[in-house]
């Protein structure tokens, strides 16, 4: 079969190259000259096991199984060679612990509970939490996944359409063209994987994506005094530090200070987070809130920040869900939903059943 997918981050580059070895010849477009250099490139690419979704069974479960098969797939691209915490807020938490430990039960999660004073050497406040835990979640190395990733695609025989903007995408007789700034031409099967932030015409199909809210958002990168560690303060708008890959860095992100700007209008979105003004004052006001939870720690703060627009579901508000999964828009013409960086592998596995 001959498939064209549109868009090459980590969901796009990690099914381009399981269909390839499927046997199928892919073509792999992005606007772009490099591979992973958005969304993919400018987040915390934590591995997660679940525990960061206390109010989502579901992406939960997805997780766990996504951290499981993503460290056997890329081993030399997670670091798990830090402790990684998790505590409870005192205050304004969406969860108590009663139902924190009824969520971890459910899903089969395995925690250690930990002394305060441990989270207290790294110069954390422990006054702002009730209970802290000790997981095995971890990071992945983004510029080693990169190559690792790069690698595959030449090996599998991937064609790459670097610097390809698609355009539109139609339907022709039982296939589909796909035009883009260098020509069009005619595949079997589609996959979109720009997660709904492109603008790409998909002609004469009469549907609706579901409902969207585009985020922009930001996450700083710091240089801690401390050996490298992970802390996530759940649940709710509170924090969480992770080490950067390999790196000697480490990112602060916070749901409420890192999310720049939102609206249902891409435009809008990509206009203000290119606005000097609002990166300057979301890095403040998350420079502020890690100074609520680390007081006393000085830190050397990279104006470099990671910035990105992101499409969440408008229902997850609520639940915080976010799981990822295939949507048929029509015929051989998919669209992936992503949550988490480490669902790829689960939707590259269902792409395939979908192509037998």
């Amino acid at each position: 079969m001959k498939i064209a997918i549109v868009g090459a981050g980590i969901f796009g580059v990690v099914a381009a190259n399981a269909l390839a070895r499927s046997g199928h010849s892919v073509s792999l477009f992005d606007s772009r000259l490099e591979i992973l250099s958005t969304a993919s490139a400018k987040n915390s690419n934590r591995l997660h096991l679940g525990f960061h979704y206390p109010r989502d069974l579901e992406t939960a479960i997805q997780s766990k199984e996504g951290y499981l098969k993503f460290k056997d797939a890329f081993p030399e691209a997670c670091n798990f060679a830090f402790p990684c915490y998790y505590a409870l807020s005192k205050e304004s938490s969406k969860t108590n612990l009663e139902n924190f430990l009824g969520f971890v039960e459910q899903a089969s999660l395995s925690m250690q509970e930990i002394n305060l004073n441990i989270l207290a050497n790294y110069g954390f406040d422990t006054d702002k939490v009730s209970h802290a835990w000790l997981t095995q979640e971890g990071v992945i190395d983004f510029p080693t996944l990169k190559r690792l990733l790069m690698k595959q695609l030449l090996l599998n025989g991937v064609e790459l359409r670097l610097g390809a903007n698609v355009e539109t995408i139609s339907l022709s007789n039982i296939s589909w063209r796909v035009e883009c700034n260098r020509g069009k031409e005619i595949f079997d099967f589609v996959v979109l994987a720009t997660y709904g932030v492109d603008s790409i015409e998909i002609q004469n199909m009469g549907f609706r994506e579901s409902e969207s809210m585009y985020q922009a958002t930001m996450i700083l990168q710091v240089e801690l005094p401390s050996p490298q560690f992970g802390v996530t303060v759940i649940d709710g708008d509170f924090l969480t530090i992770l080490p950067k890959g390999f790196s000697r860095s480490s990112t602060i992100y916070a749901p409420g200070p890192s999310v720049i700007f939102q609206s249902r209008n891409l435009s809008e979105v990509m206009r203000m987070m290119n606005s000097k003004s609002h990166r300057i004052e979301h890095a403040l006001l998350l420079e502020q809130r890690f100074r609520e939870y680390f007081p006393q720690t000085k830190v050397k703060l990279d104006d470099d920040y990671l910035v990105t627009i992101r499409n969440i579901e408008s229902s997850s508000k609520t639940t915080d869900k976010r799981v990822s999964y295939l949507r048929e828009l029509a015929p051989n013409l998919f669209s992936i939903r992503s949550g988490k960086i480490d669902h790829a592998i689960s939707i590259s596995e269902e792409l395939v059943q979908r192509t037998q």
